[in-house]
């Protein structure tokens, strides 16, 4: 049950005065007292009211409420997004259920349209004497209610449409926004135009084809039903200068003026002609603005025939790889849809082939690649027909599936036509020479010079002095070695990256001084939030800086000094044979002292301003560029990680601590940015690295895993840098990592071993009884109920959960949680010390719950909590950030508390003034986890860092939070080694079997459980925000021996 209505139930009718006064406007002003506020934080007002201001705080961090001296502003937005616990916290009035009827009158093309909205009280009378005030429906004084979010749209667009111009648009818009409405459920009678589809396109992206003289014909795909044929057919009626729409059958088509200018920037360029087609595929912003357009999917970049218009991908591991034009060299056939039965044989492959299918689909592909093989997806009810056959065959191992629909698909071979488009070379399939693999160790191509520290601040730590010293001798070799034009620099989170690289542009400067070489520009390129941490870590760094000057090159910095022109994104051929990109900074000797390229200049810049200006960022002749957070490239069909491989540059540095974060084409890609073809192509890199993974039994993945895992680090050689805290690099402190079991690298520590027992084991094993009852049960839904009564029974159960008055109640109510008492135990250890801990949860129930009662336990008001949604950067001052939060948070001497969840564990989070942590809550990727802990495990930690990890443990078997320990410590953090992600585990096979009798009868072996649990798992840990309901009872009931 949720926190909020387990408050509520037992709060007596007085006490429920105490709170935040509401008055409602066109939103909601929760008001106080500021001396009531003054109390709440200090811990010392009513549990009502601190719950209520809990709540808001949360809200307000997510950006959903504001805060006034007073209280706080909820937009009518948010007022009717709460759920049912918050709505009864805050003392709101029961939803309406009630229709509305619209009497559509007039033309739509006319100003006298107009459309009264009529509503239908519960009495079942319809009448038009109500009012709506912000996010409430009033019948009388007495009788109010609050709206839905889909009613509250119909509303408030009835009221835009009323002080508006009523013109064609505005009339159309109105439609929309009542259709928009209705197909998310809200009761709304629309009578006639009920039957016509109103769309208001999010993007426009492109179609194309390629037609009998070679041109190649552009066509704009609006998210239409419309089929591409019929578009072709009524793309004239966008000629008129007055054109607001496309109607097309049941389709009206509206446009924005920027979507309408998208539309036409595509038509304008509709007909690419034959010799210009592969300068197009291989620069398509040369000729389509792709701040209008979205291309960041739309095209490979090499061309060398013509085949089958398809769709195609790097390989099976990759999330986004897509190659819309592209063919395998060596795939001339197009197989039948039903040949994909034999090549598809686990759940998540069936997901991902029917993910990579649809895409193909929206860029009206008939074609797509998978495993080397081109498959035909022209008849969509063949394809859904495949991909349930395959389903059932997967769940049903014994169906055997291979003479479902031959005779069928053997008439789609005969009959089928064929599309003629441009023949792409994917690049993932051969390279036309190989690279050399650079096999010397670290030490060997390490700078051993003398290096001159004198003009820094600061004292590297002799990590960071290996780190200089490595980039400067990879920088140096590829001075000599044309086919070395980079590295990666994958050091651990919190180890310096931004001083290294810093450190390495002032020697190679140095370098240069003395040699009468010219010191070339430097480029940054990273996330925005990151812009001014780099040119603040200069002026750290260095007591004079080597740059002659710094220059931010985005929009609200110093991008319009250096600009002549808008984003360049859309050339114009000279000629029928000459493609003349636009260049819109000032690039180049023409341009003297205002240019942007002058020697020894810093240039700050992130990487969706280097999409744009991607061709005069192309023409100047870097010294260095670094790619900070460079999983931003990881994707090598996005514009941005194309105009990243273009750049030119003496050397590039690709910087980042999470080389691997979905599947190795990260790594791949990410090492193709910094030495193209080093580790091959693409296809040489899946069948040698990761094919054999996928190809494993169960019991061999891991052992598979490892040798591979070193395998690659040898082929990778010097070119990538990668040490991590665990090495106990000098100048960090220890970190001492506490579990409440017997693990592996784990110290036991008694007060985290916990048992549950009576009503909370009662619940537990509740959730299993009930998920074997029910066939229908969803398996995730048990593991969620099994993951919250660990924390607490009341949290998965509709019972009591009495909100204490004082700290001695707070602790008798964690006692009904081993798990909680745990961490009682835990942060009283960390009081006795006087120091700070931050504790990861990630369900905001539990985050609120912890804020008030701890706040309650330890005498510090209501915590702070940081659950991922609080903004980098404030665009007002009262809206509070992670790093304010945070700043209040360290403020405080002695001992002090913050709840966090892992998701909040973003770029440039550090809190080095806890040096505490509590995974209390464990997410399901261990990737996440390990970045929240390198929140505080970091340069500028002076103290010794504690892990602890509280453990609840069943009495017979073993319990979630055991198995979970289990599976996320199995990713093994090897100083030399390329962590291979999670997802390229297969799933072990044989979780089956049927069990009877009483549950409590049963015992649940180890093997059996963890077997079972990791299949589960799996599904949470490739997919942490797209949870798959899994009904098949039989993988709970492998659980059981």
């Amino acid at each position: 049950m949720e926190l909020t209505s387990l408050i509520s139930k037992f709060f007596s009718s007085s006490d429920k005065t105490s709170q935040f006064e509401l008055i409602c406007d066109d939103s909601l002003d929760f008001a106080t007292s500021r001396k009531t506020l003054e109390k709440i934080k200090a811990g010392k007002a009513d549990e009502w009211i601190t719950a209520q201001y809990v709540a808001l705080k949360m809200l307000e961090e997510q950006g959903d409420v504001s805060s006034f001296p007073d209280g706080f502003i909820m937009p009518a937005d948010t007022a009717v997004r709460l759920d049912s616990e918050l709505r009864d916290l805050f003392s709101l009035p029961p939803v309406w259920k009630g229709v509305i009827d619209a009497d559509i009158q007039g033309k739509a093309s006319t100003p006298t349209f107009k459309i009264d909205l009529s509503v239908t009280t519960k009495q079942g009378r319809t009448t038009l004497n109500y009012t709506v005030d912000g996010p409430f429906i009033r019948f009388s004084q007495n009788e109010q209610y609050l709206l839905t979010p889909e009613q509250l749209m119909v509303f408030v667009a009835h009221k835009t449409h009323v002080k508006s111009d009523r013109s064609e648009y505005d009339n159309l818009l109105y439609l929309h926004s009542l259709q928009e409405a209705q197909k998310n459920g809200c009761k709304l009678n629309l009578k006639h135009f009920e039957r016509l589809r109103i769309l208001t396109p999010n993007k426009i992206t492109v179609e194309a084809e390629l037609n009998s003289q070679g041109e190649l014909i552009l066509t704009p795909n609006m998210g239409q039903s419309a089929s591409h044929e019929s578009i072709q057919k009524v793309l004239g009626q966008l000629q008129s200068d007055n054109a607001i729409t496309l109607k097309v059958g049941d389709e009206i088509v509206l446009f924005s003026e920027e979507k309408l200018m998208a539309v036409k920037e595509v038509i304008s360029n509709r007909v690419i002609p034959q010799q210009q087609v592969k300068a197009f595929l291989e620069n398509p912003t040369a000729y389509i603005d792709a701040s209008l357009v979205d291309l960041d999917l739309g095209f490979s970049i090499r061309v060398h025939g013509a085949t089958v218009f398809k769709h195609a991908y790097f390989g099976e591991t990759d999330e986004s790889g897509i190659d819309w034009f592209g063919a395998s060299p060596t795939s001339d056939l197009i197989n039948p849809i039903s040949k994909l039965t034999d090549r598809v044989r686990d759940k998540t492959t069936l997901e991902d082939v029917a993910k990579k299918i649809e895409d193909a689909r929206q860029t009206g592909a008939t074609v797509f690649d998978y495993e080397g093989q081109s498959y035909d997806i022209s008849d969509p009810a063949a394809v859904e027909k495949v991909l349930n056959e395959i389903g059932h065959k997967i769940s049903s191992p014994n169906t055997d599936l291979s003479s479902y629909g031959e005779a069928e698909d053997a008439e789609t071979e005969s009959e089928g036509s064929e599309i003629h488009v441009v023949d792409i070379d994917l690049n993932d399939e051969e390279l036309s020479e190989n690279s050399p693999k650079v096999e010397q160790l670290i030490s060997d191509i390490s700078w051993d010079g003398e290096l001159n520290w004198e003009n820094h601040k600061r004292t590297p730590f002799p990590h960071q002095d290996i780190g200089v010293r490595w980039i400067l001798g990879v920088e140096q070799k590829s001075l000599s070695d044309s086919k070395v034009s980079g590295a990666l620099l994958a050091d651990d989170m919190g180890l310096g990256k931004t001083f290294m690289a810093l450190s390495a542009i002032e020697h190679i400067y140095q370098r240069q001084q003395i040699s009468g070489e010219t010191k070339k520009p430097a480029l940054i390129v990273a996330p925005l939030s990151l812009l001014e941490n780099w040119k603040d870590e200069v002026d750290k760094t260095f007591k004079h800086s080597p740059f002659k000057d710094v220059v931010i090159l985005q929009s609200s910095a110093e991008l319009n000094e250096y600009r002549m022109g808008g984003v360049e994104i859309r050339g114009q051929s000279a000629s029928d044979d000459c493609l003349e990109p636009k260049y819109s900074l000032k690039v180049g000797k023409y341009f003297g002292p205002s240019r942007l390229d002058l020697p020894e200049r810093l240039v700050i810049t992130t990487y969706q301003t280097l999409r744009d200006y991607q061709f005069s960022m192309c023409l100047i002749d870097w010294g260095i560029v670094v790619f900070d957070e460079a999983q931003n490239i990881k994707n090598p069909n996005a514009l941005q990680t194309r105009a990243a491989k273009g750049l030119k540059a003496d050397f590039k540095l690709v910087a980042t601590g999470t080389p691997v974060e979905n599947s190795l084409a990260d790594f791949w890609c990410l090492m193709d940015t910094a030495c193209p073809g080093h580790l091959g192509s693409y296809q040489e890199f899946r069948a040698r690295y990761i094919s054999p993974i996928l190809k494993a039994a169960g019991d061999e993945v891991e052992e598979i895993r490892a040798r591979l895992g070193r395998e690659l680090r040898i082929a990778v050689g010097a070119l990538m840098l990668r040490r991590i805290k665990e090495d106990n690099l000098k100048g960090l402190p220890l970190k001492h990592m506490y579990a409440g079991g017997e693990f592996e690298n784990w110290k036991y520590l008694e007060e985290l071993k916990s048992t549950m027992v009576g009503y909370q084991r009662d619940v537990y094993e509740g959730a299993i009884s009930h998920q074997l009852e029910n066939e229908e049960s969803h398996a995730l839904t048990t593991l969620m109920r099994l993951r919250d009564s660990s924390l607490h029974p009341r949290l998965s159960d509709g019972g009591r959960l009495d909100i204490p008055k004082n700290a001695k109640s707070a602790r008798a109510l964690y006692g009904k949680s081993g798990k909680l008492v745990s961490l009682l135990e835990t942060l009283d250890r960390v009081r006795s010390k006087q120091e700070k801990c931050i504790i990861f949860a990630v369900n905001k129930r539990l985050q609120s719950f912890l804020s008030v009662t701890l706040g309650q336990i330890y005498n510090l008001g209501p915590l702070s909590v940081i659950n991922g949604d609080a903004k980098a950067v404030a665009k007002r001052k009262s809206v509070p950030t992670r790093k304010s939060m945070i700043s209040d948070f360290e403020a405080k001497e002695g001992f002090n508390l913050i709840v966090m969840s892992p998701v909040a564990a973003g770029v440039g989070l550090t809190v080095v003034g806890a040096n505490h942590v509590v995974h209390l809550e464990r997410y399901w990727n261990p990737a996440k986890e390990a970045q929240a802990t390198d929140r505080v495990y970091r340069i500028g930690q002076e103290k010794e860092v504690h892990i602890y990890i509280p453990l609840l443990h069943h009495p017979e078997f073993e319990s979630f939070d055991v198995n979970l320990h289990r599976l996320l410590t199995q990713k093994t953090l090897l100083k030399d080694a390329v962590v291979t992600p999670e997802d390229v585990i297969p799933q072990p096979a044989g979780v089956g079997g049927v069990v009877s009798g009483d549950l409590i009868d049963k015992r649940i072996t180890a093997a059996a459980y963890f077997g079972a649990f990791r299949s589960v798992i799996s599904v949470l840990s490739d997919h942490p925000f797209r949870f798959k309901p899994i009904t098949d009872s039989a993988i709970i009931r492998s659980l059981l021996a």
